[in-house]
This record gives structure tokens, sequence and C-alpha cells, in this order.
């Protein structure tokens, strides 16, 4: 009996542990209902919440650390360089690091712009056979829409064109 009651007890920890870690009950927010002014980012926030930077950085289109480890910013004018630094000031010096490292590249488009393209296609690209993500990618600063091998790219480019969205805006791929 002992032999079937450890496998049993892990089995039992181990769903509870999967259900309590699946469990976000958090609703999605439109930037709409965000507040105008929410203040600097916090020390301990993370500044990969897209949604507190496009709130205080205009043309704010993605942040992330390439694979040299430089932070790297995407803004459709490089003059908010330096609202985007300060912006970040509390997310590096927690870090030990000086927000003058950020590196910044031009963005085609903004945040809140591909956080909603996400939405729209998301229904959509999904329902097309063969789909498997959806993605506001701040390392390309486009939509990633994901799709398993063998699946049409074009497909799935087709349903999203309906949607208006710029094709530019979209990078299809298998994964």
């Amino acid at each position: 009996m002992r032999q079937r009651t450890v496998p049993l007890v892990g089995l039992i920890a181990g769903t509870v542990l999967l259900a309590s870690a699946c469990s976000d009950t958090t609703q999605p927010t439109s930037s709409s209902d965000l507040p105008a002014n929410p203040g600097p980012i916090g020390a301990l926030q993370q500044p990969d919440d897209p949604l507190a930077l496009a709130r205080q950085v205009p043309g704010f289109g993605g942040f992330f650390f390439d694979a040299q480890g430089t932070p790297t910013i995407y803004l459709k004018e490089a003059s908010r360089r330096a609202t985007a630094q300060r912006a970040l000031q509390p997310f590096f010096s927690v870090r030990g690091m000086n927000a003058s490292a950020l590196r910044v590249l031009k963005a085609d488009f903004d945040w809140v712009s591909l956080e909603r393209w996400q939405e729209q296609a998301s229904t959509q690209a999904l329902a097309t056979r063969g789909a498997v993500f959806v993605d506001a990618d701040e390392t390309s600063n486009r939509v990633r829409i994901g799709v398993e091998p063998g699946t049409s790219p074009a497909q799935v480019s087709a349903a999203i064109a309906r949607l208006g969205i710029p094709a530019s805006a979209v990078i299809v791929e298998e994964t």
C-alpha cells in the first residue's frame, strides 16, 4: 500500500501546484482604462510592463534585453530617449545599471497598436488550423504569429488582412 500512496500523494500535490499556477483571474486591461499619468515605474515593477511604459513614453514600441544583455527599447521618435531613460531609471538603479546604457531602435508601431492588433488577431489566427500562438513581440516591434510546421503562413496572413491589420505589422512563422 505504501508504494501506491507515495505516487498518489505526488500526483495530488502536482495537480494542486499546477492548478494554483494556472489560476490567474486577472482580466486584461485596455489602455483606455489606465490612469493618464501613473508616475514613474516603481523599482520593483518590471520594465516589461509595456502599458506602463506606453503611458509614460509616447511612441514606445517595446523593451527587452538583447542577446548581449543590452537594454533595448523601440521608440517611434529617438528624441524620446530621455523620457524613456527617466521612466526606466528606477528599474536600472535596483539592478546597479545606468539608464544611459539604453539602446534605442526605430519603432514602426507603438505598443498600444501592437496590443490592440494582437487582441484582434488572436481570435482569427487561432481559429486557423495550425496556428499555435499570437504575441505582441517587444523584440521585433511586430505581432508575431506562430504556426505548426506545414501550415500555410499565407492562410493565416489572409485571415489577419481581413481585419485591416497592416501586413507589415505581422510576422507569421513556423514554430
